[in-house]
């Protein structure tokens, strides 16, 4: 299942949880790498609640994987915190095949691990035609959505010590005790 999913908007702009999405907030296209719904474990937790905060400001535009068939249920509960999302199945033993692209390519496993035509599709759609006025990328992966003509600011928050050294930021402390 891929699907680009738009709330349903009321006729005084409200969407279905109240939030009126047009109501002048620049837009914001927030990508991360699994679909932050229901927040029940950490790599869902952080991101859903960096949606919730940054939808007070800004009209969100969410692209996002699910790898697991039970959190397609979720989507339409997300995609109505958003004014437009964009969920594109993944499918675990499909990603881990392309990943031998990545070592022919010589690229880290995961970018091809978490490579999607019809998100980046997406992505390219809204970066041209809504022109966010930022980008938050959740996760290393997902920056290969946006590297080529990005356009706006970006924000991007890296959950791991091992994708933080690699972008060139601070190295992890190491563990004090015996």
């Amino acid at each position: 299942m891929v699907e680009t999913v738009q709330p349903p908007v009321g006729s005084d702009g409200a969407d279905a949880t109240g939030s009126t999405v047009s109501a002048g907030r620049p837009d914001l296209l927030f990508l991360t790498q699994r679909i932050p719904y229901p927040p029940n474990k950490g790599e869902k937790i952080r991101p859903y609640h960096v949606i919730e905060h940054l939808r007070r400001s800004f009209r969100i535009h969410l692209g996002t994987l699910i790898d697991d068939p039970a959190d397609v249920a979720h989507a339409p509960t997300l995609a109505a915190l958003c004014a437009d999302a964009h969920f594109a199945r993944l499918d675990p033993r499909r990603a881990k095949l392309r990943c031998a692209s990545g070592l022919i390519a010589g690229e880290p496993l995961s970018l091809p691990y978490f490579r999607d035509r019809g998100l980046a599709r997406w992505v390219a759609r809204v970066l041209a035609d809504v022109r966010a006025a930022a980008v938050f990328v959740f996760s290393s992966t997902m920056a290969q959505y946006v590297v080529d003509g990005l356009g706006a600011p970006a924000c991007r928050s890296w959950t791991s010590p091992t994708s933080i050294r690699r972008s060139g930021g601070p190295t992890p402390a190491k563990a004090v005790g015996p």
